[in-house]
């Protein structure tokens, strides 16, 4: 199980394959009325809130799961406002595929004098930047990903992530 805080009231936590059959699940029959599921999603959030601080103990979730191609699924936990609807509260990934040592640099750059969360995979031949709103445009570096979910999970089982 791996957690990233994606920004303050939302983090996505990546279950792998052995993960979910740990617990005698899949993705197919994540379901929140299942005791299965709500107990592998406690202890999701009880590591998220000792790893990085994310409490959920008061207050409402939003919850989205995306499967994964190993077999595994990301499943992202947003917190809402006592107004908030859960329409309101979904923001979504983004996510450009940059190549070439030059625009890795300026995409970088770029970023740091951003307030933007983002981090980056190296994969193959290529720099991943997962970002989420508001963030500058980094397509004068790159393209942007049509299937953020997908490649996100394809990244998190096979590319390596660099701290920056």
């Amino acid at each position: 199980m791996n957690i990233m805080l994606l920004k303050e009231g939302k983090i996505n936590v990546v279950f792998d394959r052995n993960d979910l059959a740990s617990h005698g699940i899949s993705y197919d029959k994540l379901d929140y009325k299942e005791p299965v599921t709500r107990k592998i999603f406690k202890e999701a959030l009880d590591l998220a809130k000792r790893q990085v601080g994310f409490c959920a103990d008061s207050g409402r979730l939003y919850v989205e799961a995306f499967p994964c191609l190993g077999g595994g699924c990301v499943v992202s936990f947003t917190k809402l406002s006592k107004d908030e609807t859960a329409a309101e509260k979904i923001t979504y990934d983004y996510i450009y595929e940059i190549t070439g040592s030059d625009n890795f640099l300026s995409a970088v750059l770029l970023l740091k004098k951003s307030d933007s969360r983002y981090y980056v995979y190296k994969y193959n031949e290529s720099y991943y930047f997962v970002l989420s709103l508001p963030f500058p445009p980094l397509s004068e570096y790159g393209e942007e990903i049509s299937e953020p979910s997908m490649t996100l999970c394809a990244l998190e089982e096979a590319g390596k992530r660099i701290k920056i």
